[in-house]
């Protein structure tokens, strides 16, 4: 899959959906860049979510991690949830309301 980030951006400080953004992510489902992953893979696996994972059996010998966390904090992940980026957009891009 293409990173796709140049469509994904603020300008201003703003961030507004286009309707090349909205094909996009229609195409792909993608809607952060492969550098803003990085950023919250980061956030999970080297920040204090790991006083909070917890290791689930996947069935086949493995093991998934799960992390539980009730309230977002003013890190990376907590801003994640919160930004204009992620909560304005999913209401136009899921077309309908979504709760954070």
């Amino acid at each position: 899959m293409a990173e796709t980030n140049s469509v994904f951006c603020c300008e201003n400080g703003n961030f507004t959906l286009t309707d090349t953004m909205k094909r996009s992510f229609d195409d792909n489902g993608k809607l952060f860049s492969n550098e803003e992953v990085k950023h919250i893979e980061n956030a999970l696996t080297e920040g204090p979510f790991q006083d909070y994972t917890y290791g689930v059996a996947d069935g086949e010998g493995g093991e998934a991690h799960m992390i539980l966390w009730q309230h977002p904090g003013n890190d990376v992940t907590g801003m994640v949830g919160r930004c204009e980026k992620v909560a304005g957009t999913c209401d136009m891009l899921l077309e309908g309301e979504i709760l954070v």
